[in-house]
């Protein structure tokens, strides 16, 4: 199909929606590309056959996973950086396990930790843009709350005291949640969304609601209403998004914990570009009750957080069904406990990707480079390392791509409508584009679901994890959007895949090594960043983080 008749197919449906524009619009929409992933879109489907049953909102069965409590013998300890750390005073630096005890234990308050966390947030957010609104005295009125609750011998768990950073799409009780637009700048809800249930119900400190692309649109930390999120690490670079402002915050200890939402890459590619650990888990694992939605049946919630020990002490409390997200099911308990298990990584399959269906490199000299000490690491632990071609992965991209653009531009058609031009430009010209697909396209990706994931399963057998580089490229400029080739695909297929640091960029930026398990697996996740953590350590921002200001 020709550009001339998507345009002219655009123009029709976005008349027949009631969607004013103008030949401007048009030209704008075709100066951005956003046309493109149609065109291609339309080339996958022409060799789609029509009778396939299509895939919906996808669910699996539970796994048969050993739910019974482990021996502590069965447990890899988390990373250890005290005797670093403790030279440089960093109370903030520890991991997740070794603040929870100390807070448990009552030698350090609560109220340290979030005033820590505010000093943070008053010496490095006006340069770096890292937060939508700052809870500073509801946050220390909580953690009083929290110490004279421990005091009382009433500790609730490992995230009570913790401060936490909240991407500003999930739903806080009486506190503006914009999803980074205009058109949301008032809406104060008077519910919070479930993972806010969850995390105040574990004594767990909401210290802000944190900076975000406009309605998740974008995998960049782009945001021309409330300003860029800049790079911790190089001020002239991207945080990558869509949940920047969480990444940026946990990377530069403005809070423990950051919150955030992954649709076709949009944890990932900031915990890769700020040098910290994110895991997109398995789809349906994390209720999205009260959270504004791109995608239905591909956003997914999860955490950004320094330390893969930490991951587990998070997911254990977010995870589980939700009757009102449909999404979530049985399966959607978190089976592992609050620590990464010792799995035998000698035992452990591990692909790494080779051909992604086009003549493209794997990635720039320095990502290819720092992913492949991670790539080493694991063999170095004893994994079976093969090289995997998985040549429908770009045909798993570009479907991403679509699904999203039409269920974001269904959620989206009413503003569209009566208020088109509260949109930024590029949201604004992304969504409207979405309507230059053609009918029944909605139905056609399914079918291409169900076939291309019916096809990849295999890759189960063959293997436990899968790696490739988060993003192909390190940080680009500020303001610009990071490529999904990677991270895409897996949003499509609801496979757990997480982010690790494996080293950094000659721009000094961070560079992450993806790993991808099958659904329900992310202690394979766990376990191989567990690893490639010990072996090459966790990242830290140099000096004493003056870079920031």
């Amino acid at each position: 199909m020709e550009v001339t008749e998507i345009i002219g197919r655009l123009k029709n449906n976005l008349s027949s929606q009631h969607i004013e524009f103008t030949d401007q619009d048009i030209e704008k929409i075709v100066e951005y590309g956003f046309l493109q992933n149609v065109l291609l879109t339309e080339d996958i489907m022409q060799g789609l056959p029509y009778d396939v049953i299509p895939e919906y909102v996808w669910h699996t069965s539970p796994l048969e996973v050993d739910r019974s409590p482990k021996d502590s013998g069965d447990r890899m300890a988390p990373v250890s950086t005290t005797s670093k750390l403790s030279k440089s005073g960093e109370l903030l630096d520890l991991p997740l396990s070794e603040l929870s005890e100390m807070v448990r234990s009552r030698k350090v308050s609560p109220v340290e930790l979030v005033q820590s966390c505010l000093d943070n947030i008053d010496k490095y957010d006006k340069r770096l843009n890292a937060f939508q609104l700052v809870l500073g005295d509801e946050a220390l009125q909580q953690a009083k709350r929290a110490e004279e609750d421990i005091v009382r011998g009433e500790y609730k768990g490992p995230i009570h005291g913790i401060p936490i950073a909240v991407k500003d799409l999930f739903a806080l009780r009486d506190h503006p949640t914009t999803a980074g637009s205009r058109i949301l700048q008032n809406w104060v809800p008077d519910y919070d969304s479930a993972v806010v249930e969850r995390i105040k119900s574990a004594g767990g400190i909401v210290i802000g609601k944190t900076r975000m692309s406009e309605f998740a649109y974008s995998p960049g930390a782009n945001n021309t209403i409330y300003g860029h999120t800049l790079n911790p690490w190089n001020n002239d670079k991207d945080a990558g998004g869509s949940s920047s402002g969480s990444g940026v915050a946990v990377a530069t200890r403005m809070a423990l914990v950051g919150l955030g939402s992954d649709t076709g890459g949009s944890i990932r590619i900031p915990a890769a570009h700020c040098g910290i650990v994110g895991l997109k888990p398995t789809f349906g694992r994390i209720s999205l009750f009260g959270a504004v939605p791109l995608s239905w049946s591909l956003d997914h919630g999860g955490p950004l957080v320094r330390y893969t020990s930490d991951l587990p002490l998070v997911m254990a409390l977010l995870s589980g069904q939700d009757k009102r997200d449909p999404r979530t099911s049985p399966a959607s308990e978190w089976p592992y406990g609050d620590k990464v298990t010792n799995e035998d990584t000698r035992s452990l399959r591990v692909g790494v990707i080779g051909y992604t269906g086009s003549d493209d490199p794997i990635g720039t000299h320095d990502v290819v480079t720092c992913w492949m000490k991670g790539v080493r690491a694991l063999e170095e632990a004893g994994s079976r390392v093969e090289e995997v071609d998985i040549p429908d992965l770009e045909r798993l991209w570009v479907l991403n791509g679509a699904l999203i653009g039409v269920e974001a531009a269904t959620y989206h058609t009413h503003w569209l409508r009566t208020n088109k031009e509260a949109y930024s430009e590029f949201a604004r010209y992304r969504l409207m584009s979405a309507f230059a697909y053609g009918p029944n396209i909605f139905m056609r990706i399914q079918q291409a679901r169900a076939l291309l994931r019916s096809k990849l399963n295999h890759l189960w057998d063959r293997f436990d994890v899968i790696t490739t580089p988060v993003v192909r490229h390190p940080a680009p400029d500020a303001g610009t959007p990071s490529h999904t080739l990677y991270t895409g695909p897996f949003n499509f297929l609801g496979w757990p895949a997480l982010s690790v640091p494996v080293g950094v960029s000659s721009e000094g930026t961070p560079v992450g090594m993806q790993l991808v398990s099958a659904p329900w697996r992310e202690d394979l996740l766990l376990v191989c960043s567990n690893v490639v953590e010990a072996a090459l350590g966790p990242l830290a921002l140099s000096g004493d983080r003056e870079s920031t200001q």
